[in-house]
């Protein structure tokens, strides 16, 4: 599925990318304003399509969808972002945007469309589609939050192995970066899925690597250099391009907040983009057509540019080339070595990096990779244009490709992952060791200096996302009870109702510890699962009996936790057609997880993240609550401002 969702992505764009092509292409003698016309029009009317369908049809369809992923199977729950509406508003939206020839790539939806697809799929149920398989037993296994979660990383690593061809990379990309949880079994269940998709992808389309280079077999110094260099700058560029991108997106949530403005500023940047690339190309010479590589192409010469037939514009074959040629074009093994000047790559990497920056966070549905890898393989081709590095001894396209690696890996932080994807996208070895090279080194300056690109939106979008290993230094001279929240609500186990209502409508609180007569933690209940009994016990006479007509219960009106308030609002309205109390014994988690309040807080953060919950209570020496510790009491910035009154006494 993920396979097939990719291949009707890049299709889809492809073909708008070839008829805008094609239309410039038929009015190419025709008045400048015309050209002109022709080449705005097209752009500008995707991109009303592609940011209607975001800021309309699903607002949470916006972006790559990566840091979405990545929360998500860190822990957090995030509504709506897996559902059948999203995948629906971020495939249009995805292929219009590629298809406007705007410094973007599909690959970060395809990867969220593929979650999509097995989080669905595991399910039998859609609340957009409004169905459930309440009678097919089948799906009820897979509807743990831990098969939930494997599945869905069998997806995200599906979605990568049908956007880059890269079965290997898929599985090592999800161990590396997405997946905060793994375990061995996954391995062969998740490479399985990946072949598949791979293997889909080749027989519907017949491509084999997306960017195939020959072996190249020289390997010398200049090589070796060139990583390092590329290693640097594009390390200091990705830290550059992420805090750019940062600081834009905060302006943006300040001053755009109007869905009218969202799309306006769409408009406004897709015209801006218009004008720039069609102009840019006019201020740089032409060259003698070449005859073999991809520049030998008749549909990347624009005549408009070039007075003599003989020539074209190589500035301009990059500008007007959407998606996958823009690398294509920069890393072809057959394009003359000295075809790109050091002005055309200049321009080219101010105009496109600049807009690659300033796209994401706008109502678009788009990824990065390819912006990434344009960037990096043009600072290489830049690179290679310096005297030092002789052609004979080194191919400006293994210097490019070691560029676009390493700005992919200063902009993610992959590594192993990366390099095996960079590997399966050349289907070259030769360059494996430059590769490792540049991205170790463009790596380490960019940890250095800033956190990754992902996770740095992961914070634009405040999703308590929890790191492995320490999150603060000597978290372990603190203990639980500095960082707990106190006083703690909770229930008896025969509540009253007025007591519960009163709870759900003035605290915001997802879970309650129940207590029994003589104050001793009895377990958990969920703010959902108040709600859905409250609701039963309105609408039904008969009260539930037991744990599995509560579960027959959630399997059937499972649709109404997407409406929690208005079941709330509707029970307050017909409280006095509720009972007087509510027997929580039958329905709550006899068994919640908890820890003393002298723990050690580094153990408590290592248990609350590697057992993935939700809630941690805790408890005194004597076996009393006395707390309760969530995801968001363990982000790095809470538990630094709550520790800042011991850190005097620590010091001391």
């Amino acid at each position: 599925l993920a396979g097939v969702i990719a291949v009707s992505v890049v299709a889809l764009s492809s073909y708008f990318c070839k008829q805008r092509s094609a239309l410039l292409h038929q009015v190419a003698h025709h008045p400048l304003w015309a050209i002109l016309l022709v080449h705005t029009c097209p752009t500008t009317l995707l991109l009303l399509v592609a940011s209607l369908s975001i800021v309309y049809l699903q607002p949470c369809a916006v972006g790559s969808g990566m840091p979405e992923v990545m929360a998500y199977l860190n822990g957090i729950r995030l509504p709506e972002v897996f559902n059948m509406r999203t995948l629906i508003a971020k495939f249009l939206s995805c292929c219009c945007v590629v298809g406007s020839g705007m410094a973007v790539g599909p690959e970060g939806p395809i990867i969220h469309m593929g979650a999509m697809a097995a989080a669905g799929v595991s399910q039998g149920r859609s609340r957009t589609l409004g169905f459930t398989s309440t009678r097919i037993s089948f799906f009820d296994h897979f509807r743990s939050r831990r098969n939930h979660r494997d599945f869905l990383c069998g997806g995200a690593a599906a979605g990568v192995a049908a956007a880059f061809h890269a079965p290997i990379g898929g599985v090592l990309f999800v161990m590396e970066e997405v997946a905060s949880f793994w375990e061995h079994r996954l391995m062969w269940r998740i490479f399985l899925g990946c072949i598949g998709a791979a293997l889909i992808q080749t027989l519907l389309t017949g491509q084999g690597p997306l960017f195939h280079q020959r072996e190249y077999h020289t390997l010398n110094w200049q090589p070796c250099f060139a990583s390092v260099v590329l290693g640097v700058g594009c390390g200091l560029g990705a830290v550059v391009f992420t805090w750019v991108n940062v600081k834009v997106n905060l302006l943006r949530r300040r001053y755009l907040t109007h869905p009218l403005l969202r799309i306006a500023e769409v408009l406004v940047l897709g015209l801006m983009w218009s004008l720039l690339t069609f102009f840019l190309p006019f201020f740089t010479p032409c060259r003698p057509i070449p005859t073999t590589g991809v520049l030998a192409d008749p549909a990347r010469h624009f005549e408009f540019y070039c007075p003599d037939k003989q020539q074209f514009s190589p500035l301009g074959a990059l500008t007007l080339t959407c998606g996958e040629g823009v690398v294509e074009t920069l890393l072809d093994f057959d394009t003359p070595f000295d075809m790109f000047a050091p002005l055309d790559l200049v321009l080219f990497l101010g105009a496109y990096g600049g807009f690659a920056c300033l796209l994401p966070g706008t109502a678009l549905a788009s990824g990065l990779v390819i912006p990434m890898l344009a960037i990096g393989a043009a600072s290489g081709r830049l690179l290679a244009t310096w005297p030092l590095f002789k052609p004979e001894l080194i191919h400006p396209g293994i210097i490019a490709l070691v560029g676009g690696a390493a700005f992919f890996g200063g902009v993610s932080r992959l590594t192993v992952s990366l390099t095996v994807i960079m590997i399966e996208l050349a289907g070259s070895l030769s360059t494996l060791v430059p590769l490792m090279l540049a991205i170790l080194v463009a790596k380490w300056i960019a940890d250095s200096l800033a956190h990754s690109f992902y996770h740095s939106h992961m914070s634009l979008k405040c999703f308590p996302f929890l790191d492995i290993g320490a999150a603060l230094p000597k978290m372990e001279c603190f203990a639980a009870r500095d960082v707990m929240e106190a006083p703690v609500w909770t229930l008896p186990s025969d509540a009253p109702v007025t007591m519960i209502l009163d709870l759900l409508d003035t605290t915001s609180h997802n879970g309650f510890p129940v207590l029994n007569r003589c104050g001793a933690l009895q377990g958990l209940v969920l703010r959902e699962q108040l709600l859905l009994l409250l609701w039963d016990r309105l609408h039904s006479p008969k009260p539930l009996t037991c744990w599995e007509d509560y579960r027959r219960l959630e399997a059937t009106h499972w649709q109404r936790f997407r409406h929690l308030d208005k079941v709330l609002a509707e029970l307050i309205t017909n409280q006095a057609a509720l009972p007087a109390t509510l027997d929580l014994r039958l329905f709550i988690e006899t068994s919640p997880h908890t820890v003393l309040a002298n723990c050690s807080l580094k153990d408590t953060y290592t248990v609350f993240r590697s057992l993935e919950l939700r809630h941690l209570i805790v408890l005194d020496t004597s076996g009393r609550t006395v707390g309760m510790i969530t995801r968001k009491d363990l982000l790095p910035s809470v538990m630094a401002e709550r520790l800042e009154s011991a850190l005097p006494s620590e010091r001391e």
